[in-house]
């Protein structure tokens, strides 16, 4: 036990009394028990995508690059630079927060942004969806896609597979 419980210990011991102290410890000791390592992972993932999705909001780019795997800091570095101020960002809303494995070390997040496109003066919206992954004790978005809405200019556009070559005429045909 630290100094700062035992002089806590000690002064509720003097206010209370030496067998109420020695119950409201155990009481409290026994309420830290209710949380699990599963539970925190939980109440991380919340306050790290809350804070990711607010820092893209707010562009303060530099804060939520930690919180990308190195691929996706990447990849957010490079559109960050390429668009300037032609848009502006009006909202974002977690819309839904979703485990994708048995022990809640993945997860998948649905997001809603709105934006002003500055160029053309219009409001546009998306919803993206983020996977995120605990890894090294800590939550990274691992990959960012758009799930439906105007194409949004921090997630890239999902790439078409390339045309398939064209089937070479049977012999049969002529």
């Amino acid at each position: 036990m630290g100094r700062l419980a035992f002089a806590l210990a000690s002064t509720f011991a003097l206010l209370l009394g030496a067998r109420t102290a020695l119950c409201a410890l155990v009481a409290a000791a026994g309420l830290g028990a209710c949380v699990t390592p599963s539970h925190n992972r939980q109440e991380a993932l919340l306050r790290t995508v809350h804070e990711y999705n607010d820092g893209l909001r707010w562009k303060k780019y530099e804060r939520v690059m930690g919180l990308l795997s190195p691929d996706e800091a990447r990849r957010l570095a490079t559109r960050t630079g390429t668009f300037g101020d032609d848009y502006e960002m009006a909202d974002e809303e977690v819309v839904a927060i979703e485990p994708t494995n048995e022990d809640g070390t993945k997860a998948k997040v649905t997001v809603a942004f709105s934006w002003y496109d500055r160029r053309l003066s219009l409001l546009r919206k998306a919803v993206i969806v983020e996977d995120w992954a605990f890894t090294d004790g800590r939550w990274l978005c691992e990959r960012q896609r758009r799930l439906r809405g105007d194409g949004f200019p921090l997630v890239p556009e999902a790439v078409p597979p390339p045309p398939a070559p064209p089937a070479a005429p049977s012999p049969d045909a002529r």
